[in-house]
C-alpha cells in the first residue's frame, strides 16, 4: 500500500486512499463527544464514487451499521489516551 505503483492513475487512487484513511485530529472533538449526525451509506460495487446515498432505501442496514458505530467508539472512548 505504501510503495507506491508505477501506474500513474493506480498511483494517483493509492495516494487518494491514504490521504482519507488517515487520522485526523480534528475529528477528535466529534469522536470524544460521540455526536455523529451525518450518515450516509453507499453500494460500493455499483457506485465506487460514492454519489448515491441509499441510506433511505435500507434503514434496517443503516440502524445496524450506527449501532456498530457506537460500540466502536465506546470501545476506543474506553481505551483511549485522554486527548486535549
Amino acid at each position: 500500500m505504501f510503495e507506491g505503483f508505477k501506474d500513474k492513475e493506480a498511483e494517483r487512487l493509492r495516494g487518494q486512499y491514504v490521504r482519507l484513511n488517515m487520522f485526523q485530529e480534528s475529528w477528535i472533538p466529534a469522536i470524544r463527544a460521540g455526536t455523529y449526525t451525518r450518515y450516509q451509506l453507499f453500494d460500493l460495487v455499483r457506485d465506487p464514487e460514492q454519489k448515491v446515498d441509499v441510506s433511505a432505501e435500507f434503514p434496517n442496514a443503516l440502524a445496524r451499521l450506527k449501532k456498530k458505530l457506537f460500540n466502536i467508539n465506546s470501545s476506543v472512548m474506553a481505551d483511549a489516551p485522554q486527548w486535549q
